[in-house]
């Protein structure tokens, strides 16, 4: 009886898709709850896309009227193989962008993986960093473009929001004093 219970249950797992979607609803703004979220506009659908970050990776909802929103959307989901040599257990403030026909989401992974010098008296320092991503479509797949990181995986990046379309977007290290940060890389004007 136990055998047959469980290739049952084995047969119910293997029937959902790895790449399985929550069921896509409509919602009032009200009733979504998330943190850090960013809303792109694309002009050309009329289209509001609200990206926040989710267990396992970001998610989206859509809107034509900023009052209904259909989702959630999954549009990147973290893996064992999404940062060579760490433990990926979470993002942080995902932004949505569109340059040039793609998307690209920006985001910081938060990882259980210790740097190998800690500090006495100090919460455990773990890696840390920004990295973005690039799709076709705004609802993803999302892919990096490497196996790690976009900037340097030893600096504890975090990234600023960007407002507007022509604004640079401006990606910083957390100074290890916890109350200064500083410039890491610029991106040129568009």
């Amino acid at each position: 009886m136990h055998t047959l219970f469980r290739l049952f249950l084995l047969t119910c797992v293997l029937s959902v898709p790895a790449n399985a979607q929550a069921e896509i609803d409509t919602h009032r703004l009200a009733d979504i709850f998330m943190r850090d979220a960013c809303v792109l506009v694309d002009q050309t659908t009329r289209t509001y896309y609200l990206v926040a970050s989710t267990r396992g990776g970001v998610r989206a909802y859509t809107s034509k009227d900023l009052l209904t929103w259909e989702g959630p959307h999954q549009i990147f989901r973290y893996g064992p193989d999404t940062w060579e040599g760490a433990n990926v257990t979470g993002t942080w403030a995902p932004e949505l962008h569109q340059y040039r026909e793609k998307y690209y989401l920006f985001l910081t992974y938060n990882t259980s993986t210790a740097f190998p010098e800690q500090w006495r008296n100090w919460r455990p320092r773990v890696k840390r960093a920004t990295t973005i991503l690039v799709s076709d479509s705004p609802l993803g797949p999302f892919k990096p473009f490497g196996p790690k990181p976009t900037l340097p995986e030893d600096m504890m990046t975090l990234h600023s929001p960007n407002s507007g379309p022509n604004q640079r977007i401006h990606l910083f290290e957390m100074d290890d004093t916890g109350d200064t940060l500083r410039i890491v890389h610029r991106f040129p004007d568009r």
